[in-house]
């Protein structure tokens, strides 16, 4: 029969602090973060294509976005986001949001019709 120590103490809540690509972090460690990072990004991802983006700031920062999105979904495994559906579900959004992009009229103000 195996015994326990019971003295052992397990802290809970305690903030994992990592600094990026050490040799002592893993492949699993960085693939993780990746996919942390691109779920992160999905919520913004969404919330952009809700909003009107009809002001060249929203615009901009929502082709920042997109590209950052891209970047993070080439670095990203599937195998640790869930299974390829969820990886290629996450595919779309880029593309709904350059659809969004094109549809969305730009208001213009103080722009003289051309003649």
């Amino acid at each position: 029969m195996r015994s326990f120590d019971n003295s052992l103490q397990i802290e809970y809540n305690v903030p994992i602090v990592r600094s990026k690509h050490t040799p002592m972090t893993s492949k699993a460690d960085n693939a993780l973060e990746h996919v942390h990072n691109l779920y992160l990004m999905q919520f913004k991802m969404l919330d952009l294509l809700q909003q009107d983006l009809q002001t060249p700031e929203a615009r901009r920062e929502a082709r920042e976005n997109m590209k950052e999105f891209q970047s993070l979904l080439r670095k990203a495994d599937w195998r640790y986001m869930g299974g390829e559906d969820v990886w290629e579900a996450l595919k779309t959004l880029p593309k709904e949001m350059d659809t969004k992009l094109k549809t969305s009229r730009v208001s213009v103000k103080g722009v003289k019709k051309k003649r």
